[in-house]
């Protein structure tokens, strides 16, 4: 007895979810370790089983796979329809798996639809399953403007500090330092001529200045 509690509690316990639809059961399940991830391939597969235990193959039915994000309301378009194939897993050959890559995290649901391939082999059936997906490794991340080169940004998204500036070359001095010179030349010039003009006007001012003081003859 102590055995079968020790060997009952060290058993990891996954729980499948089980639908059944007439006489038709499936058992769903979502590989890795039904925890799918967004961005990620996750392999789903269902175990198809006839009442007594014998294997519903898919090469007896035809049967598509949809996937829904939830909530959603009925007729609305699928978001996946991935597609099926014969799978063998475990005791189950011939089975119905697909690869599914879910594309963020969220609740999804399964829905299975299959009618028979040969005309009263089984009642068509449909059936569903909740799924929850977990983020997964972020994909497309854009790198931030400040570990790129500031050649490969748009100026207007720059400093000013750090806009490029082209290097001078000799010909760009030398004519930088001519039209300095010309500038101070020009400046100096206009000094002098100022200067005239303001020494004529003391003269005159002071020569008008003498002959008012002249006494009259």
């Amino acid at each position: 007895m102590a055995l079968l509690l020790l060997t009952m509690f060290s058993t990891p316990a996954i729980a499948h979810n089980v639908e059944i639809a007439g006489e038709i059961a499936g058992t769903w399940h979502i590989e890795p370790h039904h925890n799918p991830r967004a961005g990620e391939p996750a392999k789903v597969w269902i175990a198809l089983t006839r009442k007594g235990g014998a294997v519903l193959p898919l090469e007896q039915a035809n049967c598509q796979l949809a996937v829904y994000r939830q909530p959603y309301t009925q007729g609305d378009p699928p978001l996946l329809q991935p597609q099926l194939k014969a799978i063998a897993v475990e005791q189950y050959q011939g089975i119905p798996g697909a690869e599914v890559i879910f594309p963020a995290p969220g609740l999804y649901e399964l829905e299975l639809g299959c009618v028979p391939k040969t005309a009263g082999t089984f009642e068509p059936f449909e059936m569903q399953s909740a799924v929850t997906v977990a983020a997964g490794t972020a994909q497309g991340v854009p790198a931030p403007t400040d570990l790129l080169p500031t050649d490969l940004l748009p100026t207007d998204l720059l400093p000013t500090d750090l806009l490029p500036t082209a290097t001078p070359t000799p010909a760009t001095l030398d004519a930088d330092r001519r039209e300095k010179t010309q500038d101070h030349d020009r400046s100096k010039e206009q000094n002098t001529v100022i200067s005239g003009i303001i020494a004529a006007a003391l003269g005159l001012a002071l020569l008008i200045i003498l002959s008012r003081r002249s006494p009259k003859s």
